[in-house]
């Protein structure tokens, strides 16, 4: 016999898929949230790296996910920061109306904005900035 898989684990690979279904049904039944694969990064995290998850994401928030979770193999990186590196504007929003912090450093001592800048993505940098109060009106 094979080992069983972990609830935690299998609702993981749900959100890599995206089916917000059985994410729902899982977590119904009680299944946790913030289950680590081994390269730090959270379901919600996961959700963050890919424009087409952004539901998924959406739904894990709904359902009481940490939007400024930074399990400690993950170096320092929140879900913020993964939707940052990758340019996901919207995803950056999402999270922040949901009050990601985007201040926070990573282990490289670098923040979510850092990280737009850092990859020259313009979009993010805006929806932080504005999302944050950085802009000020000239």
């Amino acid at each position: 016999m094979g080992k069983q898989q972990s609830k935690e684990k299998l609702l993981y690979q749900q959100v890599r898929i995206g089916n917000i279904v059985k994410i729902r049904a899982l977590r119904g039944k009680g299944v946790g949230l913030e289950w680590v694969d081994k390269q730090g990064d959270t379901p919600l995290m996961v959700a963050c790296m890919y424009p087409k998850l952004i539901h998924v994401a959406r739904t894990l928030i709904e359902l009481g996910a940490d939007v400024n979770a930074a399990p400690p193999n993950s170096r320092g990186y929140t879900p913020i920061c993964n939707a940052a590196v990758r340019g996901l504007d919207k995803t950056v929003n999402l999270l922040l109306s949901h009050g990601a912090i985007v201040s926070t450093p990573t282990n490289f001592t670098i923040s979510a904005l850092d990280i737009a800048r850092r990859w020259s993505f313009g979009n993010v940098v805006r929806v932080i900035e504005l999302g944050c109060g950085y802009l000020w009106l000239s």
